[in-house]
């Protein structure tokens, strides 16, 4: 037995040797403090060195239904499981709720017979001690503090791949719901994942289903199956991978991405885990310690058919988010023919003036006899609003005339920067493109024509 332990500590410290990763963790066992030499969590509870012996599947665990159901399916393994909690992921102020039914349901799964899995302590990742609720130590959660490792290169490759997601919501790209998971928006969670993932230099599983809008966006993307041991990690393979993308989750495993929220809710059933199913923990905003019925999460569920997981009063708030939601669309749906209103209305005036220019074509000409004289005297034109529809179909006219244009901005007449304004000034006519003003404008002593002056008789400058 002297001789098993030795050996024991001489394959630690060797490995730890060969790593150098000899650091000082705090662990807290059931009220029980004390301070280990090493990065790694070596507790072994009632089987002596099995930790060693056994094969670690490192998992980021929040207390949700994704992410319980792959903890529950590794306890059935004969594994070491290490759940990870990032505190403060993503801005979420749940963290005593959401660890407190994680060791709740820890409890359970340890003490039942089917479980062949080590559960080892939490592994709380912060950036201090003092961000661990005191709520926490006080339920004696068994766990270890992680401090919190960062990359820049993290932030800049989150902020690359969420303007291209966005880019993608803006499109109304396939695959892209307006109202799901925050994954949708690439959330400030994942780059702390993809930095913890990093710095441990191994992969973890992510309890994240294949009906979440990653595996949805039209980016291209390839999984690949690799078997490590006695797991299968399905991970996102390089190429074919949107560089951004692969940065984030390349040392992230997709465990359930072959379920959806359907499949993962009835899976606790299949597995005789209902009773853990009625401990999760999944909403962001929670009303007198229950879920809210009406925050990002909750709303999912409950459209999904899952009800028994909310009391009455969440149903009813979730029955008026609706309400408002339909109100936002209803609201939202009239700016739209508004819009289409002034668009039309704005359509109705461009028409006419062409209307008007074709009527004066075959009738007086105003429009070609007021042009030909300027080109004859050698007047000089300055076209404003040059860019719409009217103003290319005036520098048209103008080019076909043959007149002296030696300005023309796409800009209107408050929008000219001083010089422009010096060199626009100079023409002997200013005339506006712009044909949603009325009549002629002045400044600095230059008069500003409205192009509808062209349409009747103009005084001679």
């Amino acid at each position: 037995m002297l001789f098993y332990k030795k050996k024991n500590f001489l394959m630690f410290f060797h490995s730890r040797l060969l790593t150098g990763s000899f650091k000082r963790d705090t662990i807290t066992w059931r009220g029980t403090t004390m301070q280990k030499q090493t990065n790694e969590i070596d507790f072994r509870e009632e089987k002596e060195g099995l930790f060693m012996e056994r094969q670690t599947v490192q998992i980021f665990w929040t207390g949700g239904m994704d992410s319980t159901l792959r903890i529950v399916q590794l306890s059935q393994l004969e594994v070491n499981v290490l759940p990870v909690y990032i505190m403060r992921a993503n801005g979420r102020k749940t963290a005593v709720e959401e660890l407190t039914a994680m060791g709740k349901i820890y409890e359970i799964l340890k003490a039942a017979p089917r479980t062949k899995a080590t559960l080892l302590p939490f592994r709380l990742v912060a950036d201090s001690e003092d961000e661990i609720p005191d709520a926490i130590r006080q339920q004696q959660i068994p766990y270890t503090y992680y401090h919190r490792k960062r990359y820049g290169e993290t932030v800049v490759r989150l902020k690359r791949a969420q303007k291209k997601v966005f880019a993608l919501q803006a499109n109304r790209a396939p695959g892209i719901r307006s109202f799901g998971s925050n994954i949708i928006h690439l959330a400030e969670q994942y780059g702390a994942m993809m930095s913890y993932a990093r710095g441990e230099q191994t992969v973890v599983e992510l309890g994240l289903h294949g009906e979440e809008s990653f595996f949805q966006l039209p980016i291209p993307y390839r999984m690949e199956q690799k078997q490590n041991g006695l797991i299968t990690e399905y991970r996102l393979k390089k190429e074919g991978t949107d560089p951004d993308i692969y940065a984030i989750f390349q040392r992230l495993s997709f465990c359930l991405c072959s379920f959806n929220k359907v499949t993962v809710y009835q899976e606790f059933e299949k597995l005789g885990y209902i009773h853990v199913r009625d401990l999760l923990w999944h909403c962001y905003e929670p009303i007198n310690g229950k879920p809210c019925g009406q925050c990002v999460t909750c709303v999912p569920y409950i459209r999904e058919g899952m009800y028994d997981m909310f009391d009455r009063d969440a149903l009813i708030r979730y029955i008026q988010f609706c309400d408002k939601e339909r109100k936002v669309i209803d609201e939202q749906y009239q700016s739209m023919i508004q819009k289409r209103e002034t668009a039309l209305n704005c359509n109705h005036k461009i028409r006419s003036f062409y209307e008007q220019m074709i009527l004066d074509g075959n009738t007086n000409q105003y429009c070609r006899k007021n042009l030909q004289w300027m080109q004859q005297t050698g007047k000089t034109i300055s076209v404003l609003f040059a860019d719409s529809i009217v103003g290319q179909l005036f520098e048209t006219l103008l080019q076909q005339n043959q007149n002296h244009v030696i300005f023309s901005s796409k800009k209107d007449l408050k929008n000219l920067t001083a010089e422009e304004w010096n060199a626009c000034k100079q023409a002997d006519y200013i005339l506006d493109c712009n044909i949603y003003f009325r009549g002629n404008r002045k400044k600095d002593g230059k008069t500003i024509y409205h192009l509808q002056s062209l349409l009747q008789p103009m005084k001679k400058a």
